[in-house]
């Protein structure tokens, strides 16, 4: 039966997704705390068989052994059980010049080995064939359904304007008010590089002076709603 753990990571909370890895009910120690003790117990009996029982000419006879075992199993690689690609496909891959996408290969290559299996006689009929190549195209539109989820990105404007509406609702952006010197025969400068020798004379105020400060942005309502946002920006300014 599947172990849930959302409620666990249901809200943000410092190092929630850590915790994870040490439950016990649903993991993967629970899952193979056996298989481990087993063969931990086979090394350790093995081990100490060899230093402390074995006699000389014993350990040379189990040393020929443990090189034989360990020939015959490179033969079959986890790489090759996992899926991964091997060094001549990767060179294969890499050599191949397309103007576009690459990621189809894999593809025609297993359709390739199949049709060459079904013509050795490797696979039993065309009805056997047929399976492989409808297990291929359910494959292949699960990788472009996650392929499409990955290439259409939230509009810009989505994001500035749910940016625009938090800060406004909690008063975070500054207020559009006229310049009080705006409509004066005189206006007074404002605080700029051009006028930073005026800063000097006691009397200057400048245009800015009285400006009308927002409330700090890091206030309760406001810092609960900006996570929100943040992460789809990221995620769209990386894409």
């Amino acid at each position: 039966m599947t172990v849930t753990y959302t409620a666990r990571v249901a809200n943000a909370r410092f190092g929630g997704f850590y915790k994870l890895l040490l439950l016990w009910r649903g993991s993967i120690y629970k899952l193979l705390y056996k298989e481990f003790l087993a063969f931990f117990a086979t090394y350790l009996g093995l081990s100490l068989t060899y230093r402390f029982v074995l006699a000389e000419d014993q350990k040379r006879y189990f040393e020929k052994l443990v090189i034989y075992c360990n020939n015959y199993a490179n033969l079959i690689p986890v790489s090759f059980v996992l899926g991964f690609m091997t060094r001549e496909e990767r060179k294969k891959y890499e050599n191949l010049s397309s103007s576009y996408n690459k990621y189809w290969i894999p593809c025609v290559w297993f359709t390739n080995l199949a049709a060459q299996a079904r013509k050795e006689g490797r696979v039993r009929d065309n009805c056997a064939l047929k399976m492989l190549m409808e297990e291929l195209n359910h494959f292949r539109a699960n990788c472009s359904m996650l392929f499409h989820y990955d290439w259409i990105s939230v509009p810009l404007v989505y994001t500035q304007v749910s940016m625009m509406a938090v800060d406004e609702m909690y008063d975070d952006l500054p207020l559009l008010e006229k310049d009080r010197y705006w409509d004066a025969s005189n206006p007074r400068a404002p605080y700029t590089a051009a006028t930073v020798f005026l800063l000097h004379q006691p009397s200057f105020q400048g245009s800015t002076f009285d400006m009308t400060e927002p409330p700090a942005r890091g206030s309760p309502p406001s810092a609960g709603y900006r996570p929100w946002l943040q992460n789809p920006i990221e995620e769209e300014t990386t894409a």
